[in-house]
């Protein structure tokens, strides 16, 4: 992408996914030194009961290290259920189209991996899904699109999205569905 736009991923998702949406506090965090206004650091739980701050002095991005706030990542839903994304239906049809390789069926529910989301059905209503976690900061992304019902949880300590949580939110979800 850098090589084809000239701009870094930062430069070039900030003009034309982020700016577009109104989204001010969401960026790919290139530079693990900036000052990021309102950070939340991750936490780790110790043995003792302390409290360890966890953080990484890698700059990966692309498939992560991507820094939002709740308020930008309802825009970013919004931009889903309505279908304006920057770039148009090519680019929507791209987030939500499922590779072919990746569809699966259980017990009678497909689901299959897109650019970023797992599309799929749930007891027969379209659901969009993802999860994601990276040294402490955890993710959970659940939609029903038809529904216009959607729930993300942000966690900052890696014990946060145990199965208990995750557990909780599906269940929620089910019964925000029902």
């Amino acid at each position: 992408m850098e090589r084809v736009s000239g701009q870094t991923l930062r430069d070039f998702s900030d003009a034309e996914i982020f700016t577009p949406l109104g989204m001010t506090n969401t960026f790919f965090n290139d530079n693990v030194n900036d000052i990021v206004p309102n950070r939340a650091d991750a936490y780790y739980l110790m043995e003792d009961g302390a409290f360890e701050i966890l953080m990484t002095n890698l700059s990966w991005v692309g498939d992560g290290g991507v820094y939002t706030s709740l308020d930008d990542f309802e825009k970013w839903d919004a931009a889903l259920h309505t279908g304006n994304v920057p770039g148009g239906q090519a680019v929507y049809d791209l987030i939500l189209t499922p590779h072919p390789l990746t569809v699966s069926s259980d017990d009678g529910d497909e689901t299959g991996y897109s650019f970023g989301m797992f599309v799929g059905t749930r007891d027969g209503r379209a659901l969009r899904s993802h999860s994601g976690g990276w040294v402490g900061f955890n993710t959970f992304y659940a939609s029903f699109p038809d529904d216009g019902v959607s729930a993300v949880v942000f966690c900052n300590r890696p014990d946060a999205m145990g199965s208990r949580l995750t557990g909780l939110i599906d269940l929620s979800l089910q019964e925000l569905a029902d």
